[in-house]
């Protein structure tokens, strides 16, 4: 099941987990420190109606879902931010075969997340 390009309507960054600046003791540092991965192009819309009563979602705003074509990159650790908020990833359904990925996830509460510098990203492996 492919997509149009009409519904990847919205820019979306990838962030991945930053590695931990540790001291000389192996102790590491504070804080939420992620790295831009990528751009991209993406669907987003809110997780309602019977989907969200199965799950229990009694106020389910803060739930989105995002369909977007698959990237290797994206793993369960991995911040969505769209519209200038973050999102955490609760579960994602990835295709390679039909290059297709649905990604379910919820507004993080504190947007306390550092960005810091990461390795280069693969010019390939972004969209423009």
């Amino acid at each position: 099941m492919g997509y149009a390009a009409g519904l990847l309507n919205k820019r979306v960054q990838v962030a991945m987990r930053a590695e931990a600046e540790t001291d000389k003791f192996g102790v590491g540092g504070s804080g939420n420190r992620y790295y831009i991965a990528g751009t991209y192009w993406a669907g987003k819309q809110f997780n309602k109606g019977a989907k969200s009563l199965r799950e229990g979602a009694v106020a389910a705003y803060d739930v989105v879902i995002f369909r977007m074509r698959f990237h290797k990159d994206i793993d369960r650790w991995s911040l969505i931010k769209c519209q200038g908020k973050f999102y955490q990833i609760e579960s994602f359904n990835d295709d390679y075969q039909d290059n297709i990925i649905q990604i379910t996830a919820r507004e993080l509460e504190n947007q306390d997340v550092t960005i810091v510098d990461g390795p280069t990203p693969d010019p390939s492996t972004s969209e423009i």
